[in-house]
């Protein structure tokens, strides 16, 4: 689907989401109208039926401080607009990224950018802290 909604880049880039079944997400692609070149991108996944994770934010350099971030997690809102977002980990430019969505729109971030489901839950089985003590 492309162009479904209008953010911030519409007038000079066009958004385009393909879905991904497995697991259950998909890829939020930004596309530049005049060159054609990859503006930027946002992939995630449905984490359970109420929180979306974030995979990966990426934005090409020539783009970078023109609010595509924030224009692909806005036209994701509203693709989605009764989920919240974990962010997952970030890097030093992602953590400047979600500081600035907590300081707009902190209501779309799960518990403040942290899951609140205890990481024990979400570790597998083999990684059993105590299995194979003495």
């Amino acid at each position: 689907m492309e162009d479904e909604f209008t953010v911030e880049i519409s007038p000079w880039a066009r958004i385009v989401h393909v879905a991904e079944d497995k697991p259950p997400g998909g890829t939020y692609t930004a596309y530049d109208r005049e060159t054609g070149d990859t503006v930027g991108s946002l992939s995630y996944f449905h984490f359970d039926a109420e929180t979306i994770m974030l995979k990966q934010v990426h934005v090409a350099a020539p783009y970078q401080r023109r609010r595509v971030a924030t224009a692909l997690l806005r036209y994701m809102n509203l693709h989605h607009p009764d989920v919240r977002i974990s962010p997952g980990t970030r890097n030093p430019a992602g953590d400047a990224f979600m500081k600035h969505i907590l300081e707009n729109e902190a209501d779309k971030v799960a518990t403040n950018g942290v899951l609140s489901v205890p990481l024990r839950t979400l570790m597998h089985p083999s990684f059993n802290l105590g299995v194979g003590r003495a």
